[in-house]
């Protein structure tokens, strides 16, 4: 069985999400939709790209993912 790491460096080891979004045109202005979003590994990358004209959603059924989301957000001012 595979365990889910946090470390986020490791993560992007193995999935790269800029590159991901990249590959699938993610751009300014766009309206970005991550479900089952977690603590917001594909979640936050595309903030950076879609820019203030754009909008990205964030949707997870787990309570303590989303205040990870919300955390991770307001130390990277994107709430």
């Amino acid at each position: 069985m595979h365990k889910f790491t946090y470390n986020e460096k490791e993560r992007r080891l193995l999935h790269n999400p800029d590159e991901l979004l990249q590959s699938v045109g993610v751009k300014s202005g766009d309206v970005f939709v991550d479900i089952g979003c977690n603590d917001g590994f594909f979640a936050h990358p595309p903030a950076n790209i879609v820019g203030k004209n754009g909008t990205v959603y964030g949707v997870s059924i787990g309570e303590v993912s989303i205040q990870r989301l919300l955390e991770k957000s307001k130390k990277e001012n994107k709430t």
